[in-house]
């Protein structure tokens, strides 16, 4: 029989670490080099995001996908699932990076930044992520993330979000074959832009 931790939501144990941090966050990051995705792949995904791109990037964890906007900055609902956990909606917020308390260390030489805050339905940040493109002299990509959560989340919890990193970010054989496939997606609204 599963514990009463595993049949929380992710969302939940976040939103209890929130509560019982004060306002402290922990930072952890991680650096993925794709040999085979272009910055250009990268953009294109972050302009053409759906629900049909959504799902194919990490077949499995990711449920759904759907655009929203916020009275200031555009964001999205999306459904995930971090094992153990089952899936769970997060709503997100794309503000501008210089916005954010990562603002002073942005160096993106793609000039593709993605920063994402997860909130709850009273606007709290739950968590916050930040995304920065470098080229490869072999013309691939290496993205260097940073997050940030609150300092009570459960190892549980943290190990879950950092291991569907790991799955969300094994795109290099994934992009490539959906760039070719849908070119034709030309989305001039990007929240990285």
């Amino acid at each position: 029989m599963a514990t009463e931790k595993f049949e929380r939501s992710f969302i939940r144990d976040l939103q209890d670490a929130f509560d019982a941090s004060n306002g402290e966050w922990i930072e952890e990051s991680k650096e993925y080099t794709f040999t085979k995705v272009s910055g250009e792949m990268f953009r294109w995904m972050q302009r053409n995001l759906s629900d049909d791109v959504y799902r194919a990037w990490c077949p499995g964890p990711h449920r759904s996908y759907k655009s929203i906007e916020f009275y200031d900055v555009p964001g999205e609902v999306v459904e995930e699932a971090c094992a153990p956990y089952g899936a769970a909606k997060l709503l997100l917020r794309h503000p501008k990076p210089e916005t954010t308390a990562f603002g002073d260390s942005i160096k993106a030489p793609l000039n593709r930044v993605s920063y994402a805050e997860c909130i709850d339905l009273n606007g709290r940040i739950l968590f916050k992520i930040l995304h920065e493109f470098f080229p490869t002299p072999e013309g691939g990509v290496i993205m260097k993330n940073r997050y940030h959560l609150p300092k009570a989340t459960p190892d549980i919890a943290l190990q879950a979000f950092l291991n569907h990193q790991d799955e969300e970010y094994d795109i290099n054989d994934i992009l490539p074959a959906l760039f070719k496939e849908k070119t034709w997606m030309v989305n001039e609204v990007c929240a990285v832009d």
